[in-house]
């Protein structure tokens, strides 16, 4: 996967501000779009947005349903599944600005949607073929995900584990049954399904339309609890004789002080052999199902798919046996290839990198060239080997000040920075001389760390060789709240604030903020950036890349993938590194035979070329065996390149790499007079032959030309499909055509 050099915000969508008690799909999702794209952001990371049954958005229920507490009420009315009179009737004050109030939240989301179900089933002709054909489209997992919540419903919410037999061993006969008694209901999480889906789709689209692009995130396991895990038994480890409960569960050992990590989620059955081809099927139509949900994806826990960690439990109890606990080898070459063989070698997923690495972990995410993760608070160590201090950054990667799961940034300089860790970040950032007396509006540089902490951690990432850098908005807005604290709970009837439930304002982000932003994003790349911003990431732009080129000249280019030129006559010189050598034309360039800056091919060769670049060329195109010996109508290899020099270099650049081809119109005329010799005056006041005047005849386009062109084009896969649009692909040419200049 490539990435466009870019930066984004992390911040999830219960996060939003909106007046039903938690972020939404609505209007204030729309306006922070239009945020991102004030502040140049491409990037808007949220967390997993599949239904839970806690606060946790990790704690999945189903890995493929969408979660209805974002479905939006507004939305619902603009639909015509509510009325405007069904939102007056809401008693607004329970909910707060701040926090999500999670059981007030649930309890209005589950009326409203079941009044708008009423309403859609009344008075939508179309209701049945709707849900029908939403039905078909997503038939792998909506028809066990409707059942499961309905089975659920029926026995109060228990664990599936508790239903009889025939339910939780997923008997179709006993579902048949389902079917049939509870079909309303069955019909109304389809109906949910299908407002979630429409809602986000016409989010995403805007955002998307914006050159934004959204960024998931998918945990590596799910829960026990789930319709996967019930559906699908056979892909974990459970007690399948009997209580068809885990008999391993997932963790983290401890690590740098911290105590093991029980996160009580089935374990996958990655090492049985006959389980293996159904989980990794499994495992492709989640990751199929969620790219098409966002436009890329963040893995959580990839530690996880090159080793995994087990800790087994009791059968009876389901109480840890963590003397037993290890880590046992995931079969991560062949998932990833077996992934990358279905989906694409390209497919945008980002993984959590971070925890106990082995050489192992770093070399599977580096053969498969996966984005991994940089995280800013933890490079401020006197190691300067640490992976996470800035300048070890490298493109393919996303720098993060913080993640959720990492304190913010003021939280972190504030209360979790050891005395180490601040002096290290004072000295990393300090002027090379005299940065012991520099002063800042007045304050030490110490005191203005203090002050600014979060906007020098977000220069840095900003600042650092990867290619995309993500800022949690806590960090933009300067506050020590966090969106998680690992191991601490929360609760689904609680109301007040607790983990997960973190929101901001639309006060919080200031002109000053958004100012600062916007600039912070812009240095370096402002023109660029403002073009692809305003004209989109497909603008097609062909640069001049000749004369003086330095690296940073080149950086700029490849940063922005685009297509250079290459000048055949350029070429024939002793260095095989000539980036104008037709064996070094890649791709993304156009390759000419000469432009109009340049003599014609044939004066070139008659007039310019030294008898030092005309014997390369010679050698260049000679035979590989016995060329010394090579006539060709007669005529030696010399005297038929003297004769036909401007064919040649056509045929070079039409066999070249390079996507595009261009020929000058005297190039096919074989004709020496040229367009433009740099540096000669004209006059409007002349009207003799001069610079910028010549024009060609139609009889000079005889039918061997025209014969001729035609088959180079096809030989060399360069006719152009007429009247097929040929999309371009973030700027890289992927046709390779033939044009005239």
């Amino acid at each position: 996967m490539e990435i466009e050099r870019s930066s984004g915000i992390l911040v999830h969508i219960s996060s939003l501000p909106s007046s039903y008690g938690i972020g939404d799909f609505g209007s204030q999702a729309y306006k922070f779009i239009d945020f991102l794209v004030e502040t140049r952001q491409k990037i808007w990371q949220i967390l997993p947005i599949t239904p839970t049954q806690s606060p946790s958005p990790y704690s999945g229920m189903s890995a493929f349903g969408g979660h209805w507490w974002l479905i939006s009420p507004e939305k619902l009315v603009e639909n015509n599944f509510l009325s405007k009179n069904d939102l007056k009737m809401i008693d607004l004050s329970k909910f707060h600005d701040d926090y999500v109030a999670y059981k007030d939240v649930r309890n209005l989301k589950e009326e409203l949607l079941g009044k708008a179900y009423e309403h859609f089933k009344m008075n939508d002709k179309e209701a049945e073929n709707k849900l029908k054909d939403f039905f078909e489209q997503q038939r792998y997992w909506i028809d066990d995900f409707t059942l499961f919540l309905t089975i659920k419903e029926q026995y109060e919410n228990g664990t599936w584990a508790d239903w009889p037999d025939p339910l939780r061993r997923h008997q179709s006969s006993a579902l048949d049954q389902i079917r049939q008694e509870q079909k309303d209901r069955i019909q109304y999480h389809l109906f949910v399904q299908y407002v979630f889906h429409q809602q986000w789709f016409e989010l995403k689209k805007y955002a998307n339309n914006q050159y934004v692009k959204i960024m998931g995130d998918m945990p590596i396991y799910i829960d026990y609890d789930s319709v996967d895990v019930w559906a699908h038994a056979d892909l974990f480890q459970l007690d399948k004789e009997n209580t068809m409960k885990p008999t391993v569960i997932s963790g983290f050992p401890p690590d740098q002080g911290a105590d093991a990590q029980i996160w009580n989620m089935p374990i996958y059955n990655w090492n049985d052999d006959n389980v293996k081809p159904r989980l990794f099927d499994w495992w492709i139509e989640r990751l199929r199902h969620a790219l098409n949900t966002v436009d890329m994806l963040r893995i959580d826990h990839f530690r996880g798919l090159e080793s995994h960690y087990v800790i087994p439990v009791d059968i009876k109890t389901q109480k840890p046996k963590m003397s037993e606990a290890r880590w046992i080898k995931t079969p991560g070459d062949e998932f990833f290839t077996t992934i990358t063989r279905t989906l694409g070698k390209d497919v945008p997923l980002i993984i959590e990198d971070i925890g106990a690495l082995t050489p192992e972990v770093l070399e599977l995410r580096d053969r498969f060239q996966l984005h991994g993760v940089r995280i800013a608070q933890k490079g401020f160590t006197y190691d300067a080997d640490n992976m996470y201090a800035p300048h070890n950054f490298i493109p393919r990667s996303f720098a993060y000040t913080g993640s959720h799961d990492n304190p913010t940034t003021l939280q972190w300089w504030t209360k979790e920075a050891s005395s180490k860790e601040k002096r290290q970040f004072i000295d990393y950032i300090r002027r090379p001389i005299g940065g012991q007396d520099e002063l800042i509006d007045g304050l030490t540089l110490e005191k203005h760390v203090d002050k600014h902490i979060c906007w020098y951690l977000i220069q840095l990432v900003m600042q650092s060789a990867s290619n995309a850098a993500i800022i949690q908005i806590q960090d933009i807005l300067n506050v020590a709240t966090r969106m998680n604290e690992p191991g601490s709970s929360a609760d689904m009837d609680h109301n007040g604030p607790q983990n997960w439930s973190w929101r901001f304002q639309w006060s919080q982000l200031t002109s000053d903020i958004r100012t600062r932003l916007k600039t912070f994003t812009q240095i370096g790349d402002e023109f660029f950036t403002a073009i692809i911003r305003a004209l989109g990431t497909d603008v097609p732009l062909i640069i001049e890349d000749i004369g003086a080129l330095t690296p940073e000249v080149l950086e700029l280019r490849d940063r922005f993938k685009l297509p250079g030129v290459r000048i055949a006559q350029k070429g024939f010189g002793d260095d095989a590194d000539n980036m104008y050598a037709p064996h070094n034309f890649i791709p993304c360039s156009v390759a000419y035979t000469a432009a109009h800056d340049h003599p014609t091919t044939l004066q070139w060769w008659t007039k310019e070329a030294s008898s030092k670049e005309k014997r390369q060329f010679i050698n260049y195109i000679r035979r590989p065996i016995e060329g010394q010996n090579e006539l060709i109508d007669g005529l030696t290899l010399e005297k038929h390149v003297d004769k036909h020099i401007c064919w040649y270099l056509i045929q070079l650049i039409m066999q070249s790499a390079s996507n595009a081809a261009i020929i000058q119109m005297q190039d096919l005329l074989n004709v020496e007079t040229r367009m433009n010799e740099p540096g000669t005056p004209s006059d409007m006041d002349h009207n003799g032959p001069q610079n910028w005047s010549w024009r060609f005849h139609w009889s000079q386009l005889t039918s061997d030309i025209r014969t001729r062109l035609k088959k180079l084009t096809q030989m060399y896969g360069r006719d152009l499909k007429y009247g097929k649009s040929i999309p371009p692909d973030d700027m890289v040419m992927k046709d390779s055509k033939c044009l005239i200049q």
